[in-house]
């Protein structure tokens, strides 16, 4: 930006946050001269499920994967807005342990643009929030893990704010249910961020593959981790993004983040541990092991705010 004359010569610059821990503030100063300022706010994922371990030839369950954050867009005019404000950005949900006493992935948290630095949360401080939850933990059961719950949209039109700007919200995306005795379903992109693959579950002697995140073009897929038998089960792809959002230069590709791929299941090892989501994404599923041998879940991706101003 040119300040010689005090006058914007037009060109975008961008700022991104990243998740620092728990109610940790981190400031933006309103740049001088810049005329809007467009804001991304994504939560945190849901961490996936780990998977059961059992006795070999016996039907043991898979970890369910996360479920990804919800999302929150809003573009300002400088002139409605402080010149300082205070930004709060979600972790991601805990990886679910596997094994015989398998747990639950952790939710995911809400990121935020505040007017001043408020753990309360209080909204009328809000400028802007990610959603009304993050992505929910995918769960372990005795007949499969319950799917983690998608991100909640924020009520936006319930914040004094909105009406200096225009704002948009996205709900996330739920993830799957760990399976026993079916192969899991693969999970399809339909929004910026995605949930997590399904673990795999053990149906008697027979080992599944994980459950995958299915891309397109050049959005490549996810694959869920191999199916073990007498050997471990694969572990599940890792979270991806598009490109590096920190990046101000041109992309031939919208920004997308992908969730973490299930793991696969084994009848005489271990289980096969989810893949971690990217940014907002859900991770993956534990797959199903030899007792005290299931996988674990994948991690939730962090939050991410990205500020564009020009």
């Amino acid at each position: 930006m040119i300040d010689t004359f005090h006058i914007s010569d037009g060109s975008r610059q961008r700022q991104v946050f990243y998740a620092t821990g728990p109610n940790a503030f981190q400031t933006w100063n309103k740049p001088s001269n810049c005329k809007f300022v467009y804001f991304v706010l994504i939560g945190g994922g849901g961490g996936g499920g780990g998977g059961a371990g059992g006795a070999s030839g016996t039907t043991r369950r898979a970890g369910a994967s996360g479920g990804s954050s919800g999302i929150t867009k809003g573009m300002f005019p400088v002139s409605m807005i402080p010149d300082l404000l205070y930004i709060q950005v979600a972790s991601g949900g805990s990886a679910g342990i596997g094994g015989s006493t398998n747990s639950n992935g952790g939710n995911g948290g809400v990121s935020y643009v505040m007017l001043s630095p408020d753990t309360a949360e209080t909204p009328q401080n809000i400028l802007l929030q990610s959603g009304a939850s993050g992505g929910g933990g995918g769960q372990s059961g005795a007949n499969g893990g319950a799917l983690g719950t998608a991100g909640s949209i924020w009520a936006y039109t319930n914040n004094i704010f909105y009406k200096l700007g225009l704002v948009d919200t996205y709900a996330g995306q739920a993830g799957l249910a760990g399976l026993t005795t079916s192969v899991p379903v693969n999970l399809s992109i339909s929004g910026i961020t995605t949930a997590g693959g399904g673990g795999a579950g053990q149906f008697n002697t027979v080992s599944y593959n994980g459950g995958s995140i299915l891309g397109g073009g050049a959005i490549p897929i996810m694959s869920g981790g191999t199916a073990g038998g007498s050997s471990n089960g694969g572990g599940g792809s890792g979270g991806y993004m598009t490109f590096n959002p920190n990046t101000i230069g041109y992309s031939t590709l919208p920004l997308i983040f992908l969730g973490g791929a299930g793991g696969g299941s084994s009848n005489l090892g271990s289980g096969g541990d989810g893949g971690s989501g990217a940014y907002g994404c859900g991770g993956g599923g534990g797959g199903a092991g030899l007792t005290n041998s299931g996988g674990n879940g994948g991690k939730g991706g962090d939050g991410i705010v990205i500020i564009t101003y020009w």
